[in-house]
């Protein structure tokens, strides 16, 4: 069976649209979860995993499980961590997650959705966990400046941004050699017309 099959469609669409975030609401057993989907972190990819889900319990968010998943199920090393989270009791290993699937399966999406995405409630989850698990700057959510970095800045870094600074993003996002410095600091924050005017001025005088 191949419960999760939309995740296929949905990966290929955040692909193709250069999208390494995604978020859905879900529901199973009477409580209310955010999924996210990461599209990244390839070199961590078990074999035939499609993409990695967290899912953040909706009244917890720091509460949250992480699996790799492919379109029959979640990655096999996970069952224990699977059932504790979920609340699922211990049986045949073959049909023990069944419902869990299924119930995933139906709101899956095909596709990558902005608007989505933007949902009030979903934002915030998404830019908690986003702050949180960047293993660069976890906890840094002020933004100051933008420079240039060895290879591409990151899909936290990015993400950060996207949801941070959307203004900021939508200028120099295109320019993937570019990346957002952040602080804990709220002193040290800058909005994005002042990023923009001293990047701007810094290769001007170059």
């Amino acid at each position: 069976m191949n419960e999760l099959a939309n995740l296929k469609a949905l990966r290929d669409d955040m692909k193709s649209k250069d999208e390494n975030f995604d978020i859905f609401k879900f529901q199973y057993k009477k409580r209310n979860y955010f999924v996210i989907v990461e599209v990244f972190n390839q070199d961590e990819k078990p074999q035939y995993a499609l993409a990695k889900l967290i899912f953040l319990r909706a009244n917890n968010v720091a509460d949250k499980f992480e699996t790799w998943a492919q379109s029959n199920g979640f990655y096999k090393n996970d069952t224990k961590k699977t059932r504790e989270f979920f609340g699922i009791e211990y049986g045949n290993i073959g049909t023990m997650f069944q419902t869990l699937y299924t119930a995933l399966g139906e709101v899956i999406p095909k596709s990558f959705n902005k608007e989505r995405k933007d949902d009030r409630d979903n934002k915030t989850a998404l830019t908690e966990h986003v702050i949180t698990s960047d293993p660069k700057d976890p906890n840094k959510k002020y933004c100051f400046g933008v420079g240039r970095t060895r290879g591409n800045r990151s899909a936290y870094n990015a993400e950060k941004t996207k949801l941070l600074k959307p203004e900021l993003y939508e200028a120099l996002g295109k320019y993937k050699e570019l990346s957002f410095s952040y602080s804990t600091d709220k002193s040290q924050e800058k909005d994005s017309a002042t990023i923009i005017a001293n990047y701007t001025e810094r290769n001007e005088n170059r």
